[in-house]
Order: structure tokens, then C-alpha cells, then sequence
């Protein structure tokens, strides 16, 4: 997508500048010493130096479409992005560099606008939005390296990056039904253990009266109790 955008910026300059190609070289490389001193012919430097989110407000939220043949289709809004480029004159004679730098200010000041023909996939819109860069940007001093400083433009390329692109939507709703039904029923509520212990129940086997009930003191499954029970039962019929 950025180089796109590179050779739209070129031949958008070469035309409106215009920049003759027999006459002025365009390059895309950092202004760095060795590369300046290779220079035989004036040459314009567009040096692509950050990619940001734009300053430009966007809106947020889904874009939605209905395509030729009937399907619906949305997208999350694309995000802006500010291509940052800053634009050298490399000439022989100083006079020559102003006069060529003077152009291309003229140029961007006199455009909007920069179409992208062909347009990237990625890219929202046909065209991109141009600006000349303010007192924020500054450009680091080391991406020099090592070549003389030159004055120059900020130039930012503003495009709106769709980078998922459009998707089916399901069909809109046409009906809406409400209706009413029964709650579900509540869990029967469990009862507390009541704290009274159950009576003693006496019941005749063998001969013998057995005493059912809470267990006795000596044995926790209420073997003392019954054998105390039966004991008792015991005197209770020698007695009677």
C-alpha cells in the first residue's frame, strides 16, 4: 500500500510541479552524507520519515453498503493515517534549490487533494488529503547522517486504512415477537433439623421389650440403649 502511495506522490509532483525527468531526478531515500554525495544531477528528495495516526478526526462505528446485486455489507470506519514525508532539494547552485523548493511549496499549498490511480485495496478512499506538516514536526537529527542540513517541507499524506474490508451481513430483521410465560418454580425450601430429639419406642421381640431411640451415653449407634432398655424391661416383668 505505501509504495502505492510513492508512485502516486511522483507522478502527482512530476505533473503538477512539473518536475521533468530529463531534467530533475525523484528519490525516496534518506538524506544521508553518502548518498548526497553521489548526486550528479538535481535531484528531489521525498523522504517517507513516520507513519501516524491522523490529528484528523474520524468518525468511529460500522459503514454499511448495499452492493448491485442485493447484498448488505458493513465494515468497521477505516482508520486515518498521516503518511509524513519531508521534501529536500539537492542542486549545484543554491539558487537553483530555492527556486525548485518554492515550486513545490506552491504545488502543495495549491492542492487539496492527490488522486490514487489505481487505488490500493487497503485504501478507503480514491483520493488522498494533503497538508503542509506545522511546528510539530521536526525531523530527527541523526536521520541526517552525516549530510549538510537543508530547509525543507513537511508534507502529510492523510488516507483513511480499511484493513479488514467489507462483510456480509445477515438479512435485517423484519418481525419482532414478544410473549409471556410461566417463572420457573422456586426449589423447595429444605427444613431445619429439628432440635428435640426423637422419643423412645419400644417394640417386643424375642420375649424381650426393645427401647428405640436416640442412642445411649455408652454406645453411639444406641446399643447401650437397647440393652439398657432391655434391662429395664427385664425388671419391669419380674416385677410385674
Amino acid at each position: 500500500m505505501i509504495h502505492q502511495v510513492d508512485r502516486a506522490l511522483e507522478s502527482f509532483l512530476r505533473r503538477e510541479v512539473p518536475l521533468a525527468e530529463a531534467s530533475v531526478d525523484l528519490s525516496f531515500r534518506a538524506p544521508e552524507g553518502s548518498w548526497t554525495a553521489s548526486l550528479s544531477r538535481p535531484t528531489v528528495d521525498v523522504f517517507l520519515w513516520e507513519i501516524a495516526r491522523s490529528n484528523r478526526s474520524a468518525s468511529a462505528g460500522l459503514d454499511q453498503r448495499l452492493t448491485e446485486d442485493g447484498r448488505r455489507q458493513q465494515r468497521p470506519s477505516p482508520t486515518q493515517v498521516a503518511l509524513r514525508y519531508f521534501l529536500t532539494v539537492w542542486t549545484r547552485e543554491q539558487r537553483d534549490e530555492h527556486e525548485l523548493l518554492g515550486a513545490l511549496l506552491r504545488c502543495v499549498l495549491g492542492h487539496d487533494t492527490m488522486p490514487l490511480t489505481p487505488r490500493p485495496a487497503a485504501v478507503a478512499e480514491p483520493a488522498c488529503r494533503l497538508m503542509l506538516g506545522g511546528e510539530q514536526h521536526r525531523l530527527p537529527a541523526q536521520l541526517w547522517g552525516g549530510a549538510p542540513i537543508k530547509p525543507g517541507l513537511y508534507l502529510d499524506v492523510e488516507l483513511g486504512v480499511d484493513a479488514i474490508g467489507w462483510l456480509d451481513r445477515g438479512a435485517p430483521v423484519e418481525a419482532l415477537h414478544l410473549g409471556v410465560a410461566d417463572a420457573a418454580p422456586e426449589p423447595p425450601v429444605a427444613r431445619p433439623a429439628s432440635p428435640t430429639p426423637p422419643p423412645l419406642r419400644r417394640s417386643r421381640a424375642g420375649g424381650a421389650i426393645v427401647m428405640e431411640g436416640r442412642p445411649g451415653a455408652g454406645d453411639a449407634n444406641g446399643a447401650g440403649a437397647t440393652a439398657a432398655g432391655t434391662d429395664a424391661a427385664d425388671h419391669a416383668e419380674s416385677d410385674t
